[in-house]
């Protein structure tokens, strides 16, 4: 997700971070990569979450990628027993989610 962030800013600004949630049982981590970036539209909030697909997915695309990196991300996090989710706004930026259970030790 970092990558996907540098990859679609090339002005502006990136964010990372995380907040514990406690009020939830079991508490979790939120972490989140938050951008200034290009954005995607609404219809494409689902599909970039899938196997070999991009945002831009026109033969003249001007960023290279097999499509698998956030694919790759969601099933981690799915194995760790989280979420992962996105927000964004075309020629805004875009915020990327993910959960995963907080277990301390």
């Amino acid at each position: 997700m970092v990558t996907n962030a540098i990859k679609f800013t090339p002005e502006g600004s990136i964010e990372l971070g995380y907040v514990l949630k406690k009020e939830n049982e079991p508490p979790y981590l939120e972490f989140f990569v938050k951008d200034t970036g290009k954005g995607f539209p609404e219809t494409q909030k689902e599909l970039i979450f899938e196997r070999f697909r991009q945002g831009s997915e026109s033969q003249n695309r001007e960023y290279e990628g097999s499509g698998m990196g956030l694919s790759i991300c969601k099933s981690y996090v799915e194995m760790l027993g989280g979420k992962i989710w996105a927000e964004s706004e075309e020629g805004r930026g875009s915020v990327f989610y993910f959960t995963i259970p907080y277990n301390p030790v």
